[in-house]
């Protein structure tokens, strides 16, 4: 019988430890189960001339956060829009000079900058930005730091959402190509939208009301139970639990230069817009 022990406790062990590393892997983080909870209440469109608010979520990477504000500062933004960038605890002098330094003219308000004395988590810090913002914007959307945006891509996601005209919509000014198109729009010119199965989280622009209505406690219950590297597939679970479409302009607005970082590790090897 002694001779059988050894080899038990070691299944047990190799048995244990693989069990447990398959429970953090994505495809086990993606059966964990979802309440995404919703109740929408206003189903009217914001004003024509709607508040828009951006949160821009930074850590180091500073070759890609430099040209991402730079964009930024340069498209067409005007005093209807708010800017909050939130620093998820940056070891890197020169992020934090360039956030410290960084501002907006056309805007003709101060950008709110927020730091966190620790590492929070992208979800966290997403979440500071827009509870900032809620209560004096009509429309909210993230942008991640390692993106370029074109000269009119806020009026045109504005443009873009009406003409989709849903309330509890989400429109993303980025076109990956690894998502799916189920179908196309053209509503002025060449300018169309296109449903798709999913979207990539380099971009997400929705109403407030969607905010406060459910979103906001999706991104929440995503940190709680999964964190945040598969935030925005949980998203999409949620958006087809409560039958939501989602969409992308196209051409795109917003391209994703990040060629390496978390989730992407080299050239070729990242959400990229054909179409930008």
């Amino acid at each position: 019988m002694f001779r059988f022990f050894i080899p038990m406790i070691s299944i047990f062990f190799v048995t244990s430890c693989f069990k447990k590393k398959s429970d953090n892997s994505p495809e086990a983080l993606m059966q964990i189960p979802m309440q995404c909870d919703f109740q929408p209440q206003d189903q009217k469109l914001p004003p024509s001339n709607p508040r828009i608010g951006i949160v821009v979520t930074a850590f180091n990477r500073v070759e890609y956060l430099r040209p991402t504000l730079e964009a930024l500062k340069h498209s067409n933004l005007d005093e209807n829009v708010s800017v909050v960038i939130v620093d998820d605890a940056s070891s890197d002098p020169r992020v934090l000079k360039i956030i410290d330094d960084y501002e907006i003219p056309s805007i003709k308000k101060k950008v709110i900058k927020i730091k966190f004395p620790k590492n929070k988590g992208l979800l966290q810090a997403m979440l500071a930005g827009m509870e900032v913002l809620k209560d004096s914007t009509d429309y909210l959307m993230n942008l991640d730091p390692d993106t370029y945006v074109k000269k009119n891509w806020v009026p045109g996601l504005i443009k873009t959402f009406e003409a989709i005209h849903h309330q509890y919509a989400i429109l993303t000014g980025f076109n990956a190509q690894n998502h799916p198109i189920i179908s196309c729009t053209v509503f002025d010119k060449k300018q169309s939208y296109c449903e798709k199965k999913s979207l990539s989280g380099v971009n997400f622009f929705f109403t407030t009301a969607f905010y406060k209505a459910g979103y906001s406690n999706w991104l929440k219950e995503i940190d709680q139970k999964v964190g945040w590297k598969l935030w925005d597939w949980k998203v999409m679970e949620c958006m087809r639990k409560h039958q939501l479409k989602v969409y992308t302009s196209s051409p795109s607005l917003v391209q994703h230069i990040g060629a390496t970082g978390t989730n992407t590790k080299a050239i070729g090897d990242y959400d990229f817009a054909y179409d930008f």
